[in-house]
């Protein structure tokens, strides 16, 4: 497997290593942890002195925000390169070789799903806003890391070109309003966000951080959804790469 992928492995390297935009997002989870683990201690002092406001009441908020931009970054990563694959038909060549279609598609998604649980997991267990054990940092983990290749197969699902990719990423800041809608919204109307696959997500760390008997359900329920999304994705993806 690991022979028959290398070509495309090394075909994104030099087409990330090339567009500065596809690199800022390779490098964007970096980029956001090493923001959140210096900058966070920094912009609190600054407040703090400056106007007398103490931002760490929200630092949950802050903490759930930078934890859905994570799969979203390398989601995108993933889908621009498909995008650019398409347009260049080298789909066509790859459903032809030993990979195979199946074979391509399982890269593309298995890559930023495994890239992302590795920078969400350092992300929990660096970030002291709640304490958790590892088990439950694994398991969100994972969970939030199916938001990369939905995102990725939403991008080319709905993208003709990388033009529209451009345009239909800017609906991920959709999804980043989730931690508002649950601190800000009153609690009979946060329900109306449950079209959101990061409202699971967010009431599911919620009942882990309060030691909630509903974690487990919530869990089950963030992971359900995702993977119905990324299943109906992955059919209209499927109609749409050639």
């Amino acid at each position: 497997m690991m022979k028959k992928v290398a070509p495309i492995a090394i075909a994104d390297v030099k087409n990330i290593r090339h567009d500065p935009m596809l690199l800022l997002a390779f490098i964007g989870p970096i980029i956001l942890i090493t923001v959140y683990q210096v900058g966070g201690p920094i912009a609190l002092s600054f407040f703090q002195q400056k106007f007398d406001f103490n931002i760490a009441v929200y630092s949950k908020i802050i903490f759930l925000v930078f934890l859905s931009l994570l799969p979203l970054l390398t989601g995108m990563v993933g889908g621009f390169l498909m995008l650019e694959e398409r347009d260049l038909q080298l789909i066509s060549y790859y459903s032809i070789t030993p990979l195979g279609k199946k074979g391509y598609l399982f890269y593309r998604l298995i890559s930023p799903f495994v890239m992302t649980i590795v920078a969400v997991f350092l992300f929990i267990r660096l970030a002291s806003v709640v304490e958790m054990s590892i088990l439950w940092s694994v398991i969100i983990a994972c969970i939030v890391s199916l938001l990369a290749p939905l995102f990725s197969l939403f991008l080319v699902a709905y993208a003709t070109t990388r033009v529209d990719g451009f345009a239909l990423s800017k609906m991920a800041s959709f999804l980043i309003t989730a931690p508002f809608i649950l601190f800000f919204v009153p609690k009979g109307m946060q329900w109306l966000a449950g079209v959101l696959p990061t409202f699971w997500i967010v009431k599911f760390i919620e009942s882990v951080w309060n030691n909630s008997g509903q974690s487990s359900l919530y869990g089950m329920c963030a992971l359900s959804i995702h993977l119905l999304i990324l299943w109906y994705f992955y059919r209209k993806c499927v109609r749409n790469i050639h």
